[in-house]
């Protein structure tokens, strides 16, 4: 499609509206195809590609393979390569298969149990405060709000969890899972994390939907010190990607959830650490590329946070569902998690719950909003009070 011709702000109308349509526009599942591309020419030298795929074949993980082999076959192509080196594709077919092996299924129950066994007792729901009451169905439109974290931060953090044993995913959903029980007031919380089955079944380069949905309960002590809970955290992370061959669907079957038409079971709210993709290893042949996601425009989830890492740095995406949240409610807590991050990094000493303390600035919103005083009439008893507005206003 070539826009090259279009005013800026034509050209910015058109991208705009074109990047909609695609996020919006239904795919058919019996027909396909499952995945379209779409090239936009914006000047001589200046080009968007536009990716959409959908779920069923296409997971955030095969997004990074197609980036980097789209990457591979423009380089050869430009020096006039062939491209019968490439490595072949591997099949969803047979990871597909290797889910009905025996000792897969073994595991799976196995790995069923597990989970069953973290979910004795009461099941905890998720309620964080809402800016509209929740619907007695659920509803799916939903809007993003982006907040970047800098490289300088970013490495602060990677550098605090390695420093207790713990990856930046462990250190940043630690925080994610805290600013939950914070702004929830609950300790007994659960967060779900997308699983790439490629990276647990050893399939680097294969395309498809592999992800396993892990519902990870979080006993959130604020007042621990946050050094303590990040271990916590940690160890129930890593119990969780030991027993990942449950599947969520399983796990729903042998829990006696009571079913709410208004929200989904066990998991409202997800959290997710994309893998690294530099714009350097893309940018070949004389080629520099940006990579961006798209936002989409219906949610599963009330909010999903996914952390997307890019030139050093983390763009936080969160998607939430508009029926349930304002946008100026998510930014808040967008700049509420950095400011979170910001403290626990010059000590993570200190008890959790102090990385969400109130700011200078928020304690001063609160002093304007508590300025409430009011003169009266101090001759009068508080009977006569009353009946003298009574009178005026009956």
């Amino acid at each position: 499609v070539d826009l090259a011709a279009m005013t800026e702000s034509e050209r910015a109308q058109a991208l705009a509206a074109a990047r909609k349509h695609d996020v919006s526009d239904p795919f058919d599942l019996v027909e396909g195809p499952l995945m379209r591309a779409t090239l936009m020419k914006l000047g001589p030298t200046r080009h968007e590609l536009l990716l959409t795929a959908h779920h069923i074949v296409c997971d955030g993980w095969s997004f990074g393979v197609v980036a980097t082999e789209l990457s591979t076959l423009y380089a050869r192509i430009a020096g006039k390569q062939g491209t019968d080196s490439l490595p072949g594709a591997d099949s969803f077919g047979d990871y597909a298969v290797s889910q009905h092996d025996v000792a897969w299924q073994d595991s799976a129950e196995a790995d069923t149990q597990w989970w069953v066994r973290q979910y004795d007792g009461a099941i905890p729901v998720l309620e964080l405060p809402t800016d509209r009451p929740r619907r007695a169905f659920r509803s799916f439109d939903s809007l993003r709000e982006d907040l970047v974290l800098d490289a300088a931060l970013t490495d602060a953090v990677r550098k605090l969890g390695g420093k207790h044993g713990a990856s930046l995913f462990v250190t940043l959903f630690s925080v994610f899972g805290s600013l939950m029980a914070r702004l929830s007031g609950q300790d007994d919380i659960v967060v779900g994390v997308p699983a790439a089955g490629q990276a647990s079944g050893d399939r680097n380069a294969l395309v498809g939907h592999c992800v396993q949905l892990l519902p990870i309960r979080i006993a959130a002590d604020l007042e621990q010190p946050f050094a303590e809970l990040l271990k916590g955290t940690r160890g129930r992370v890593l119990d969780a990607y030991e027993h990942q061959s449950c599947t969520f669907g399983q796990l729903l079957k042998k829990l006696q959830i009571q079913r709410d038409p208004g929200r989904l079971p066990l998991v409202s709210v997800l959290f997710n650490l994309d893998q690294a993709i530099r714009s350097e290893d893309l940018s070949v042949a004389g080629l520099k590329v940006a990579l961006s996601s798209n936002p989409r425009l219906y949610e599963n989830f009330d909010l999903f946070l996914n952390a997307s890492q890019s030139d050093g740095g983390v763009i936080l995406e969160c998607q939430y569902n508009t029926g349930l949240f304002d946008a100026a409610s998510v930014r808040r807590w967008l700049e509420l998690y950095r400011t979170a991050l910001q403290r626990i990094v010059a000590d993570a000493s200190r008890p959790a719950v102090a990385a969400f303390a109130p700011s200078e600035a928020d304690l001063a919103l609160l002093a304007r909003f508590n300025q409430s005083a009011l003169d009266y009439p101090r001759e009068l008893s508080v009977h006569a009070m009353i009946a003298r507005q009574a009178a005026a206003t009956p």
